[in-house]
């Protein structure tokens, strides 16, 4: 008898841990760019989350007895997702960082309204925006980025086992500053070509104050797009290069922010 209750128990114990194990897998899915697309169902996302849990799962060392009584259970859970939604928040500041980008030079440019639908988001993206990340998901691809995540998600249960997240001031500080990071990068990305189209706006001053008769706002406007999409194809192989830089960025982050945890 005895037997066949410590059975239970130990059946019992390891479905918690599983859960667990797919509480935190599935708020990385859930945040995490490209996987919280909309175009993905929410029964895709979740028998993912399970697969990728029922993978990772016999390669974990966890302890053997958990608390199962609903207050501590809650709490569990509610650590697992705060766990995967920090993981998925550093994707979340790359793909920002991009975006931001592309929308300080579609402004500029006079591209702001030329929005097209985001097939992953099913909202309006600048047509700037949307390229930078299509470039930035084939350097990902080709990177093996998908194969990293999988490796940092397996990673986390080492770094970070279940039910031991504490958030620290220096998890705090360093999540601040990623934000402050969009800005930083996001303007040195764009920096080259916002230097050639301020060189333009000087040129156009300068013409309009040696012609004061020529009309330079028709001028100017397909100018600046013309000088932007020219630049932007200018630096397109340097901007590969400044994109992998911030992939290696990105897992660097990672594994700070999976110390700090």
């Amino acid at each position: 008898m005895n037997l066949q209750i410590e059975s239970i128990d130990f059946f019992y114990n390891k479905i918690i841990v599983m859960f667990l194990v797919f509480a935190r897998i599935f708020a990385i899915f859930y945040l995490a760019p490209v996987f919280n697309s909309t175009n993905i169902p929410p029964k895709i996302r979740v028998a993912l989350a399970l697969l990728t849990s029922m993978i990772i799962y016999p390669l974990l060392t966890v302890q053997n007895n958990i608390c199962v009584d609903l207050l501590s259970m809650s709490f569990l859970v509610l650590k697992e997702i705060a766990v995967g939604f920090v993981i998925g928040y550093v994707g979340v500041i790359l793909f920002s960082i991009l975006r931001f980008t592309g929308e300080i030079l579609e402004r500029i440019m006079g591209l702001a309204e030329a929005n097209i639908i985001d097939p992953l988001y099913n909202e309006e993206l600048g047509v700037i925006s949307q390229f930078n990340f299509i470039i930035f998901m084939l350097i990902f691809l080709i990177l093996n980025g998908h194969h990293y995540i999988i490796t940092i998600i397996s990673r986390s249960f080492d770094t970070v086992p279940i039910g031991s997240l504490v958030i620290t001031n220096e998890l705090i500080i360093k999540m601040v500053d990623m934000v402050a990071d969009i800005f930083v990068l996001g303007i040195k990305f764009a920096a080259p070509i916002l230097s050639f189209l301020l060189i333009t706006t000087v040129a156009f001053g300068i013409l309009g104050k040696a012609i004061p008769d020529m009309n330079l706002l028709i001028l100017m406007i397909p100018a600046k797009i013309f000088i932007g999409l020219v630049g932007l194809i200018t630096i397109t192989p340097f901007m590969i290069h400044f994109i992998n830089y911030m992939i290696k960025g990105f897992y660097r982050d990672l594994n700070l922010i999976l110390k700090l945890i």
